[in-house]
């Protein structure tokens, strides 16, 4: 597996935490925001989500090889690239696809990876999702 930049929020800048995240019937709310209080609420209606995991970045070390990867694509690439990423040849969809007997649709899903200081989310849908940005006005 390896990642691809995502720009989904480029208003984020610098470094993003996790504000909120709300999983039920409805779907998925991640509320994502950066140290200068510009938010992004990222929402998948739950006939989207085909697969979904969280974990505290700390517990997931098989990420840190494909992190710093992107991280490194990301120095080269305009705009806060730290956070959204595609998962090219993901594992999470193959192992998904062998267990739920829905091979066809997972196998094809997008594998969406939101890194934050604190967590990863990780969700299989089969279309993007929306992204509200919110911008803080600042005054200088």
């Amino acid at each position: 597996m390896k990642l691809a930049i995502w720009d989904l929020a480029p208003h984020l800048v610098g470094e993003v935490y996790d504000k909120a995240f709300d999983f039920s019937d409805k779907g998925l709310k991640i509320v994502l925001e950066d140290l200068h209080e510009n938010k992004a609420v990222i929402t998948y209606d739950s006939e989207q989500i085909l697969g979904f995991r969280y974990a505290e970045e700390t517990s997931r070390n098989d990420l840190v090889p494909l992190v710093n990867q992107a991280y490194e694509l990301a120095r080269f690439h305009k705009g806060n690239t730290g956070c959204f990423y595609k998962a090219i040849h993901s594992e999470y969809n193959a192992w998904l696809a062998a267990m739920s007997g829905n091979e066809n649709k997972l196998l094809q899903a997008e594998h969406h990876i939101f890194f934050t200081m604190d967590s990863v989310f990780e969700v299989l849908s089969d279309k993007e999702p929306h992204c509200l940005k919110i911008n803080r006005e600042r005054s200088e």
